[in-house]
């Protein structure tokens, strides 16, 4: 884990709640993995943007149509509340985020304006 956070002007419960969020999909999906398990997570401010990316572990299988990521824990066909809260409060920071997987890693990535 590297984070160097000092100066954030995102508020703290907005940003609790996104690497909260990522953290504890993160736990989950490579916590029911049968291979090498990790998660990492990664920091860097430059200037007026803040970039957070969560890599983790995962089985492989990705339940997703275009932007929508589907929960494994509920219903078929739901999107993750976690997903959900983190695109909101990306936008609601001016930021974006990006979920990627590749084999058997998966990257949540988040882009934050910080002012």
């Amino acid at each position: 884990m590297c984070c160097h956070l000092k100066d954030l002007s995102i508020p703290d419960t907005d940003f609790c709640t996104i690497l909260g969020n990522a953290l504890d999909n993160a736990v989950t999906a490579a916590g029911s993995y049968e291979g090498e398990r990790y998660i990492e997570v990664f920091s860097e401010k430059k200037h007026d943007m803040l970039l957070i990316t969560v890599d983790n572990s995962f089985d492989g299988i990705l339940l997703q149509e275009k932007d929508k990521i589907y929960s494994k824990k509920r219903e078929k066909g739901e999107e993750g509340i976690g997903i959900l809260s983190i695109k909101k409060l990306c936008g609601k920071n001016g930021g974006t985020c990006k979920f990627e997987a590749d084999g058997n890693r998966f990257q949540a990535s988040f882009l934050l304006k910080n002012m």
